[in-house]
């Protein structure tokens, strides 16, 4: 087993124990960093406390929780997932109608509003509505007075409930120690000011990101809200993690001086990144890396034995299918399902349950936790739906 040794940067941001922002660049470790301050802290909880880890998607939130509890760690009450879930099985369900009446858990949940709902939010175009702007548009209250909740609501609605609602503070506060948000150029302004209000509560508060990268700018991630808490010296402690200790240098070099062309270049034994341009439409492409992969496996080029070790990325869905037309090498195209494409409830079941029958290392238990939002189950139920 690879013994985790820290460097000396990675073992000032695991000691510290306050509020903090961790800046790291792509295979700094920042996710151990991440992993070894939650095992620490859960050590010295009560059972029933635990910490927030917040990551930006299920397959990332499954791998922290893993990390986090390898050895049979216990990390008590602690709750590993998206923003999202957190919102609504934290703050949405149990607080909902302490703000707006009713009964939260009778609503449909939604990703996308169609026709006639989407002409209920006339005042609003934000793709993460904030807490001001969901007060402003009667059009939210009025979805949630027919049955629906939008998903993309639910950080200003969640801030709107804490701000309102004694009782979803005082539980919040009870029930956790600390935040830990993974990829935080990627937050919205609204998901900004719920984790500000976290902090403002006394949940010790830990974001990580990189301020050079940011894939959610469409829907209003921006790499400013991160280094607005870096500035933000009163509150929070700065920690840098720059040491990339994944990459061959010529790749960290290569990176490193598309972003700043002042960047001094590392050390490096050999050129590991070349550029080509290749003439042709997206199937032709792929007819041409085919005679340099075959060339490469005859040749035993860079060790290559087999198909097998080599990855070919494309911007788009769309054009990896097109390439892969062309391909004359075998291959196994990963690209999203048509469950994934259906973004359901049912649809999230079904996925679920086929990783479960298909992959050995899925367990009843982690079916149930992915489900965990539409039912409650306890004791002897609990069992039936393992049996199940």
């Amino acid at each position: 087993m690879k013994i985790f040794n820290p460097t000396h940067q990675q073992t000032n941001a695991i000691e510290y124990g306050h509020s903090m922002i961790i800046t790291a660049c792509p295979g700094s470790g920042k996710t151990t960093v991440i992993k070894e301050k939650i095992r620490n802290v859960t050590s010295e909880l009560p059972s029933y406390k635990g910490v927030i880890a917040i990551t930006f998607t299920v397959k990332a939130s499954e791998e922290l929780e893993l990390r986090c509890k390898k050895d049979a760690h216990d990390t008590k009450n602690s709750f590993f997932g998206t923003i999202d879930s957190f919102c609504l099985s934290e703050v949405i369900l149990p607080f909902l109608r302490k703000v707006w009446g009713g009964d939260p858990s009778q609503c449909k949940i939604v990703k996308k509003l169609g026709l006639p709902y989407s002409n209920y939010i006339s005042n609003t175009k934000s793709l993460s509505p904030t807490l001001e702007e969901i007060d402003s548009d009667q059009g939210f209250k009025r979805l949630y007075d027919e049955g629906i909740l939008v998903m993309n609501t639910f950080s200003g609605l969640a801030l709107k409930i804490l701000n309102s609602s004694l009782s979803s503070r005082r539980y919040l506060k009870s029930r956790y120690s600390h935040i830990f948000i993974d990829e935080y150029q990627d937050v919205s302004l609204s998901q900004h000011q719920l984790f500000l209000k976290l902090n403002e509560l006394g949940l010790i508060s830990v974001a990580v990101g990189d301020i050079w990268q940011s894939i959610y700018e469409f829907r209003g991630g921006s790499s400013e809200l991160l280094i607005e808490l870096v500035s933000n010296k009163d509150a929070f402690k700065h920690f840098e993690i720059n040491l990339n200790h994944r990459c061959h240098p010529s790749i960290i070099n290569y990176a490193s001086r598309l972003l700043d062309k002042n960047f001094q270049l590392l050390e490096t034994p050999s050129i590991n990144v070349y550029r080509r341009r290749i003439k042709g439409n997206l199937k032709e492409i792929g007819d041409t890396i085919s005679e340099k992969i075959c060339t490469w496996l005859k040749n035993n080029t860079w060790g290559l034995n087999k198909p097998k070790e080599i990855a070919i990325l494309t911007r788009k869905e769309d054009s990896l299918i097109l390439l892969s037309l062309g391909l004359k090498v075998d291959y196994r195209l990963y690209i999203d399902t048509p469950l994934d494409k259906i973004e359901t409830e049912c649809s999230s079941l079904f996925m679920n349950l086929l990783k479960y029958k298909y992959d050995q290392k899925n367990t009843t238990q982690e079916v149930i936790n992915r489900t965990k939002i539409q039912f409650d189950l306890e004791g002897s139920q609990l069992i039936k739906v393992r049996k199940k």
